[in-house]
């Protein structure tokens, strides 16, 4: 039931702005920790390491203080914060509207808005590339991961489930923050990114069989999403990101990867997937709709195994 409303909240309401949003306060409060640690000693690595236990620490004892109170209204919160669904729709689909009617600055400000890497010119291809690339990386990063640990917490501990979701989302937002390979964060940065990494191995390879079977769905090109997932997933530099990214395109017939900037240096990403289509603004839309229908396919198996879990008693706790 809490997962429920939450997703109902997040389709009808969205995510609030950032000043009203915990996550956004999560972030500010790891910037001032971040600030804080770096003091402790002139090795990163151990300041990184003393930070990450102290977050686990931190997190206990809030989780220890929060069930005193009403877990059902604290377990839809926290869900709630820890995934993102109508907000990510609502950043790349205009990027498809402004690209559409060649308004090619607009496109390029919403295009950065989710993304790190800088967008240099008003390259459509590496604009659409961009979009296509964040929201499939989203489709696990920002709604299967926090909805696995949702239901791996419901599976162990079934009226703290929420607090496993949001564990997950503080780490993601940990890796988001400080998970850079440049010098400044790749010390201090180097223990967030791993244990991302590992968040989201499970979730990453599960994301394929539900753009799989949306690709099928949506008419798109199934078996080409199966053998470019099955040949391409292991290019990209993330041993997680390469699961939905070479899903998305191979159902959508495009190829993805080429040049990037980061923090203004060149960075080359090995192609994913085949040129069969020109890259073009529609295809922002059908990674939309990939989105959606692989999202809506995903919430409904989480719901058929808590209904399982409830009908053979299985929750342990």
């Amino acid at each position: 039931m809490e997962l429920y409303l939450a997703f109902l909240i997040d389709l009808i309401l969205g995510q609030p702005p950032n000043r009203f949003h915990l996550v956004a306060w999560l972030g500010r409060l790891l910037s001032m920790l971040e600030n804080l640690f770096r003091k402790i000693s002139k090795n990163n690595y151990i300041n990184s390491f003393l930070l990450f236990f102290f977050i686990n620490i931190i997190y206990y004892y809030i989780y220890i203080f929060f069930i005193n109170f009403d877990l059902f209204l604290t377990n839809i919160i926290l869900v709630y914060f820890s995934f993102t669904f109508r907000g990510m729709v609502e950043h790349v689909y205009p990027i498809y509207i402004h690209l559409k009617n060649h308004h090619f600055e607009k496109a390029k400000f919403f295009t950065q808005q989710i993304v790190s890497r800088t967008i240099k010119d008003n390259d459509n291809h590496t604009i659409i590339r961009s979009a296509i690339e964040s929201i499939s990386e989203n489709y696990v990063d920002s709604f299967v991961s926090p909805l696995f640990y949702f239901l791996l917490g419901y599976i162990i501990m079934p009226d703290y489930s929420g607090f496993f979701a949001f564990y997950y989302r503080i780490f993601n937002t940990c890796d988001a923050m400080f998970g850079y390979k440049n010098e400044q964060y790749k010390e201090f940065g180097f223990i967030f990114a791993k244990y991302d990494d590992l968040l989201n191995f499970l979730p990453a390879r599960i994301s394929f069989v539900f753009i799989y079977v949306a690709s099928i769905l949506l008419g798109y090109n199934h078996r080409n999403c199966y053998f470019i997932w099955k040949r391409d997933k292991k290019k990209h530099p993330s041993p997680n990101g390469g699961n939905p990214e070479a899903a998305f395109a191979g159902a959508l017939e495009i190829q993805l990867g080429g040049v990037n900037y980061y923090f203004n240096k060149k960075e080359f990403r090995p192609f994913i997937g085949d040129k069969i289509q020109t890259l073009n603004p529609i295809h922002v839309v059908r990674s939309i709709h990939l989105f959606i229908v692989s999202s809506f396919l995903y919430i409904d198996f989480i719901f058929i195994v808590r209904d399982i879990c409830e009908f053979y008693k299985f929750p342990l706790c």
